[in-house]
């Protein structure tokens, strides 16, 4: 027997863009795997032993106030939009995000950024912890190795998010304003 599912609520989502930092995506940025903190990483919440690191030193990788751990010049906020920094691998974790969207009306979240595997998928995750509808959008996250970034999306789809094209999402915010579902 086929379990009915209920798809996101395109009406009433907002985009979270993850991690799309010059250290990460920038040409002149030094790619790092570790998130926006202090020089000696003594408020970051992930696993120093795997990375070979010990607390204590002095790091350049996305320390907040940096060049590096500045977002794209592409993308840099608008008035009226959010900033949430995180010390962690997810955007949920330790933040005010849930908050932000809550008081937003946010009911589905839209996902892209990098890294597929690691913090756009702990970001994914942990909205579907604070119970939002998730879409990850598979042609608007990348990964450093193709065998994880092309398999994360098949487990994201089978449990915690509904996986996009760009082009899918454009389509549904179209269809939901010709139903008047969106203000302009």
């Amino acid at each position: 027997m086929a379990i009915a599912t209920m798809g996101p609520d395109i009406r009433n989502s907002t985009l979270i863009i993850v991690d799309m930092q010059n250290d990460f995506v920038h040409r002149d940025g030094g790619f790092a795997c570790i998130a926006r903190v202090k020089p000696d990483y003594s408020d970051a919440q992930f696993p120093y032993w795997r990375l070979g690191l010990a607390p204590g030193g002095n790091r350049t990788f996305i320390v907040e106030g940096t060049w590096g751990a500045q977002i794209v010049d592409d993308l840099k906020p608008e008035e009226g939009e959010h900033l949430v920094v995180k010390k962690g691998f997810g955007g949920f974790s330790n933040t005010p995000l849930d908050t932000i969207l809550r008081n937003m009306g946010v009911t589905t979240c839209v996902v892209s950024g990098v890294t597929t595997c690691v913090c756009v998928s702990t970001t994914v995750r942990g909205g579907v912890e604070h119970s939002y509808r998730m879409i990850l959008v598979e042609d608007a996250v990348a990964e450093v190795s193709r065998d994880t970034h092309e398999a994360e999306p098949k487990t994201m789809a089978r449990v915690f998010a509904d996986v996009k094209t760009t082009d899918d999402v454009v389509a549904m915010l179209a269809g939901a304003a010709g139903v008047g579902g969106l203000a302009p």
